[in-house]
């Protein structure tokens, strides 16, 4: 795995999150930080589908790689 932005799988997963809130016709109006929610709701709902095909293990590996190159603090818990 890749630690480039954008080069991972889990990286397009979260481009696939983008791309299924902007599609859906609720929610168009939203203000900034509920598109942000958005997003993030549906990114978490796709990794625990990841999790259940994949070895859970990878995905988390994938996932912490991907928090660490988008500058999310892992240790402290925040961004």
């Amino acid at each position: 795995m890749s630690n480039t932005a954008g080069n991972t799988f889990i990286d397009r997963v979260y481009i696939r999150a983008m791309a299924l809130v902007a599609d859906d016709p609720k929610n168009q109006g939203l203000s900034a930080s509920e598109v942000r929610d958005a997003v993030r709701e549906k990114f978490l709902e796709l990794v625990s589908v990841l999790e259940q095909v994949m070895p859970a293990h990878i995905v988390k590996l994938a996932l912490a790689e991907f928090l660490q190159a988008h500058g999310y603090d892992i240790e402290a818990g925040q961004s």
